[in-house]
């Protein structure tokens, strides 16, 4: 019997993807983890940091181009602005963390606070 075989062959340019959007997005990510190595009372350099990187994240997204679907692409740069807003999340628990327990050693300090330091009732100051 008689057959017809068609081959299309088709081709798409990747590198215009890895060079515009994979690479610096994965630098983007990188250079956000930068701020963990940033002192915790820096909080200027760290929300500077973690702004402008979330900017840059939303900025890069918004370039592609606009379908109905979702694409590989999408995927990636939304978990590429995950990582970069949980760098951003963790400072700020961060931060809160040391002002707990700052106001906690404050609170220790103060000659109100007293303890029994034994059977013979004996008083302390901590």
């Amino acid at each position: 019997f008689s057959c017809k075989y068609v081959a299309l062959e088709l081709q798409g340019e990747v590198s215009f993807y890895l060079i515009q959007h994979y690479i610096p997005s994965m630098l983007i990510v990188m250079i956000s983890w930068l701020s963990f190595y940033l002192d915790l009372r820096s909080v200027p350099a760290r929300i500077i940091l973690g702004l402008l990187k979330v900017l840059t994240m939303t900025t890069k997204s918004s370039l592609l181009p606009k379908v109905s679907y979702i694409k590989a692409i999408d995927k990636w740069m939304t978990i590429c602005l995950a990582f970069v807003c949980a760098a951003f999340v963790e400072y700020s628990m961060a931060i809160v963390l040391i002002n707990k327990k700052d106001q906690m050693l404050k609170l220790l300090d103060s000659p109100a606070v007293k303890v029994f330091t034994g059977l013979n009732g004996e008083m302390k100051t901590i």
